[in-house]
């Protein structure tokens, strides 16, 4: 039932000394209340109306203002939370995976990234490519790159090892194709909007294309170090196109570059050891021992070492059968072609061949020689 109209001043104070927000709510205040407070208490008291109105609804906004950042507040806080409770966020999963990767932890790095369940997050899944790349099995890691390369379809750093996951199984056409894709996107896509992942990636797969060393050297890997000085990709990428063409001494400039942001990482330090392979064969040797110190599972460092010493121990064996030929001559000299050969298969017996001739002059050797 409305209140009669000479009510309304006791209406009036009691809105205006009201201070609670739910009092605001439930103020039995209408419209046909306030004309008939017009129409019988003179338009003295309207004015006090308006103004209790007024006032109550700036207190109901203030109110809600009150309860809306008291909200976002709580919010934020659970929120806050949630992140802590969490065994892994991404940004960890990311350094756990990078740094297992780094020490040669193949299997934890994948068993990590796999546990996280972070399937979303593209660095992340893209490292777990990499590991099985070098661990295998190679048909789980031609699945795991198809998958990326999927789920990321304008992606070209996963396109590009999906490409090198095919060539490792012997899929030469469809590792083909994936270049032609590549080439494809990468002349859809505005350079500005190219990653330093990006532009290494699309530099590698037009150099596989046939593009011309130097323009691939400029357009992609140089500007990929000009975005971002520490990506250390691209230091390796140019100074591996540098390798392809026997120029080591380039090689070596993007090396020794690259090592001053990471001179401990092992790939880094295997392009310095096969940039100094010609030259030096001690600094080279270096170079592979501070690799596989930071990564012992390395496998470039590895096979490089047992290269060099496959060499150095032929080199031996080569050596000592010459001093055995040069004997043998010197001793039985009409056996010389026979002797000759044995630098290639070493002399098992040292006993005067049958059909030699018996030395005439045993004080000193002879100096002819049978052709």
């Amino acid at each position: 039932m409305y209140r009669l109209p000479g009510e309304v001043t006791p209406l009036a104070t009691q809105t205006v000394t009201h201070r609670s927000a739910v009092d605001c709510l439930v103020l039995p205040i209408r419209p046909t209340t306030v004309q008939a407070a017009a129409v019988g208490a003179g338009r003295d008291q309207v004015p006090l109306v308006r103004c209790a109105v007024v006032q109550g609804e700036s207190r109901l906004l203030s109110s809600l203002r009150s309860l809306l950042k008291s909200t976002t507040m709580c919010l934020l806080m659970a929120v806050s939370l949630w992140l802590v409770a969490l065994p892994l966020s991404a940004v960890d999963t990311l350094a756990d995976a990078r740094e297992r990767l780094r020490r040669g932890d193949y299997a934890g790095c994948v068993a990590a990234v796999s546990e996280s369940q972070d399937v979303w997050n593209r660095d992340v899944q893209l490292l777990r490519v990499r590991a099985l790349m070098i661990t295998g099995p190679a048909l789980e890691a031609v699945k795991a790159a198809d998958q990326q390369a999927r789920r990321w379809f304008r992606n070209i750093e996963a396109l590009m090892l999906l490409h090198d996951a095919l060539v490792q199984i012997g899929q030469g056409k469809a590792a083909e194709s994936i270049l032609a894709h590549i080439q494809e996107l990468g002349q859809r896509t505005p350079p500005q909007t190219w990653s330093p992942a990006d532009r290494v990636a699309l530099g590698r797969a037009m150099a596989h294309l046939g593009e011309e060393p130097k323009r691939v050297l400029d357009l992609y890997f140089k500007s990929a170090t000009t975005q971002d000085p520490t990506y250390l990709l691209g230091y390796l990428a140019a100074g591996e196109l540098a390798l392809s063409k026997n120029d080591y001494a380039l090689a070596a400039q993007f090396y020794t570059a690259a090592a001053k942001h990471d001179a401990d990482d092992a790939d880094v330090r295997l392009g310095l050891a096969r940039a100094a392979k010609p030259d030096d064969r001690v600094v080279m040797l270096q170079h592979i021992e501070a690799a596989l110190r930071t990564n012992p599972n390395h496998v470039g460092s590895l096979l490089l070492k047992t290269e060099h010493e496959i060499d150095t121990e032929a080199y031996e064996q080569r050596r000592r059968a010459s001093i055995v030929s040069r004997r043998s001559t010197l001793r039985y000299p009409s056996c010389g072609v026979t002797a000759r050969s044995s630098r290639i298969l070493p002399v098992t017996s040292r006993r005067r061949p049958r059909h030699a001739p018996r030395p005439w002059n045993r004080g000193r050797p002879i100096l002819r020689s049978i052709t």
